[in-house]
């Protein structure tokens, strides 16, 4: 039997790998989308760790019409993140 202790580690190193791939794969959505995603973009996706709110982006990215879109809408969840 595994300490409660672990479970925990496990659970959060979980997490952490899912909110990693979130990230991974909205970039590679915007790339195979729009040609391209920014260093900015980028920079901004990895100080979101909350992985509701990647979820809700990467929906987001599947449907916006541009880049700048993605970008405008970014700088609104960091100032509401």
């Amino acid at each position: 039997m595994k300490s409660a202790l672990y479970q925990e580690w496990i659970a959060e190193e979980r997490e952490e790998a899912s909110i990693n791939r979130l990230k991974i794969v909205i970039a590679e959505l915007l790339i195979e989308k729009f040609d391209y995603v920014t260093k900015e973009i980028k920079e901004k996706l990895n100080t979101i760790n909350d992985e509701e709110i990647l979820d809700s982006l990467f929906r987001k990215a599947v449907r916006i019409d541009s880049i700048k879109s993605f970008e405008t809408l970014l700088e609104k969840v960091q100032k509401g993140y």
